[in-house]
């Protein structure tokens, strides 16, 4: 099985009351761009 990665540097934010979305760049992170998604 492929893992599977999560941006957690640039996360996409979703508002639903009004269906937009922002992407939020992290300048200061610790996190990765591919962070490896846990399996459960």
């Amino acid at each position: 099985m492929a893992k599977t990665t999560i941006n957690l540097r640039a996360p996409i934010l979703i508002n639903k009351e009004s269906n937009r979305g922002v992407q939020m760049v992290l300048t200061d992170s610790s996190y990765q761009l591919a962070e490896n998604l846990p399996n459960n």
